[in-house]
């Protein structure tokens, strides 16, 4: 389960456990084409190919990261289909979905390089 294009296909923070030959289902994040599986949450998937933040605090300008995929933190909130303010741990991934992080394109393209985050 990896991103593409502007994402890297580096090891993700965490790994999965279990069969990993599961069909996966396509989506879009941020432009690119990403497979995620089966019966994941949004921000499980995205997490495990390598996006670890999701957007920028408006206060700080600190990344934010999905911290307790269970609702209650909000750092995980994307655009889903069009529609903004999705909590993305509490959303299961579809075929076709069309997500967008709350991220700038160069901070996308440094997290999922590995680069150093400021």
């Amino acid at each position: 389960m990896t991103l593409s294009g502007t994402h890297s296909t580096r090891r993700a923070l965490f790994r999965r456990v279990g069969d990993d030959s599961a069909t996966a289902i396509m989506i879009t994040v941020d432009g690119q084409p990403f497979a995620a599986r089966p019966g994941d949450s949004l921000a499980t998937a995205l997490i495990a190919g390598g996006l670890t933040a999701f957007a920028r605090n408006p206060k700080t300008g600190a990344l934010n990261s999905p911290a307790c995929l269970i609702g209650i933190c909000f750092g995980c909130l994307c655009a889903v289909d069009g529609r903004p303010g999705v909590q993305a741990c509490l959303t299961p991934v579809r075929e076709g979905m069309q997500v967008r992080t709350h991220l700038p394109d160069d901070v996308a393209s440094a997290d999922a390089a590995g680069g150093t985050q400021t």
